[in-house]
């Protein structure tokens, strides 16, 4: 990772170095406005390996900005609960196949591996795809991950949500683990106490999760927790590595975690494929809105909030 710092910020470019390629890379730090815009860095290389990475996430980030579109009318009314269980359902379709199709386009590519075990859908159906690879990306250090991880997957954990429906309308369903201290914590509809709750998910390990905790440490201080809360719950494995990171990123508020990773109920539950992941709930105990962050996120609740008194 290429990490640059400005303004007491950082951000970051994935360099994929093989021994027969150079890079060039334009960085645009005129000001902190247009250096957090999506056009800071431009790239130029012959890198294999960073061709087929970068090909791939641009695919992924459009296939999930559609998704995002798609929430955003259901929002507002002018789609069906009907009508956004079909296009999620075709999105999601798509975002998983992009995975499985990587490993037949660009089976000779060390990127290949390393790119599938971030697959949603990602379990033991992915052997198939392991073994499509050519022996010498196979044998390589992601090769050899791959295959670890698949023997490791005893179940499919991911929501891939084929003939199901988002959680999007639907009522919240329970949420249960212990805080930093041991106490066992239950919340429901009967129980969340405020006109707005933030759900949020997150790892000590997901880079843009703990962003998104600096940006949530100021929103918690806009509001009383009878007009806006936030629960958070870590997808983490190691008490100490959670402890450690809630204490760096100032977490104050709710914060618990079963310390199941990703085999914790709430993968299903809460149709987590990715992180950052996070819900928002009215009073009533209804799921209003999904995966809301930095300026989106403080506009929903200013707006909710005004127009809920």
């Amino acid at each position: 990772m290429l990490q640059i710092q400005n303004a007491g910020k950082s951000k970051s470019v994935k360099i994929l170095v093989d021994r027969n390629s150079s890079y060039n890379v334009d960085l645009v730090l005129e000001d902190e406005q247009k250096y957090f815009d999506d056009k800071w860095f431009k790239i130029e290389t012959k890198s294999s390996y960073y061709q087929v990475w970068r090909n791939f996430y641009d695919e992924q980030n459009e296939l999930y900005l559609k998704k995002r579109n798609t929430l955003s009318l259901f929002e507002v009314g002018e789609i069906s609960k009907k009508e956004l269980d079909r296009q999620i359902d075709a999105i999601e379709f798509n975002i998983t196949q992009a995975f499985k199709k990587l490993a037949t386009e660009h089976p000779d590519n060390y990127a290949t591996p390393y790119i599938i075990t971030g697959a949603p859908d990602f379990g033991k159906h992915y052997f198939p795809y392991f073994k499509a690879l050519s022996q010498n990306v196979r044998t390589s250090y992601w090769g050899r991950t791959l295959k670890s991880r698949l023997e490791d997957s005893k179940t499919n954990l991911s929501n891939n949500t084929a003939n199901s429906s988002t959680i999007l309308g639907s009522r919240f369903a329970v949420l249960k683990g212990n805080t930093l201290s041991g106490n066992y914590q239950e919340y429901s509809s009967a129980n969340l106490n405020s006109k707005l709750t933030l759900i949020d998910f997150w790892a000590s390990w997901c880079g843009p999760c703990r962003k998104e905790n600096t940006a949530l440490s100021v929103l918690n201080k806009n509001y009383s927790k009878s007009e806006f809360q936030i629960i958070s719950f870590s997808l983490d494995t190691n008490q100490n590595k959670w402890e450690k990171a809630s204490k760096i990123d100032n977490i104050t508020w709710k914060n618990i975690s079963d310390l199941k990773g990703v085999k914790s109920y709430i993968m299903n539950d809460f149709q987590i494929q990715q992180l950052p992941r996070n819900i928002l709930v009215n009073a009533e105990g209804k799921i209003i809105a999904l995966d809301k962050t930095g300026t989106n996120l403080k506009d929903f609740v200013s707006e909710y909030l005004n127009s809920n008194p």
